[in-house]
């Protein structure tokens, strides 16, 4: 069996994590976890980072909570930006890594309001991207 494709999706999670640029304790937010999420969060919580998972799906949820990461299913009524700094205790998240793949806008503009000021936002997932300046 060749390793190949895992190379290449694993490939693209870290380049993802080397443009956080990512320090021993910071606290990223890791929306979207699938095959490239859920090795992102592992990456992320072997560099010794606090990581926090957000997913649609309880599958990938449960998966990630197995490894021990901070991982929460978004959905109807759920408000990921008030879960975020709730854990962060009003601070913000340092980075968001957005490995989700949707239409919406709303995952930028939410990563935007998640981060605490100056914090990095990188995406390496396809969502919509129209932008409002008042979120930045």
């Amino acid at each position: 069996m060749s390793r190949l494709p895992f190379t290449v999706i694993g490939a693209i999670a870290l380049q993802g994590i080397r443009l956080i640029q990512p320090s021993f304790g910071e606290t990223v937010v890791v929306t979207g976890l699938g095959l490239i999420g859920l090795l992102a969060v592992q990456l992320l919580q072997a560099n010794g980072c606090r990581v926090i998972g957000l997913d649609f799906d309880a599958q990938k949820v449960d998966l990630a909570k197995s490894w021990g990461i901070a991982a929460y299913q978004v959905g109807e009524g759920t408000d990921p930006v008030a879960l975020v700094q709730q854990l962060t205790k009003g601070q913000g998240a340092d980075a968001v890594l957005i490995t989700a793949s949707t239409k919406s806008n709303e995952v930028i503009a939410q990563s935007a309001k998640m981060s605490r000021k100056r914090g990095r936002i990188v995406l390496v997932g396809v969502i919509g991207l129209d932008l409002q300046r008042s979120d930045f």
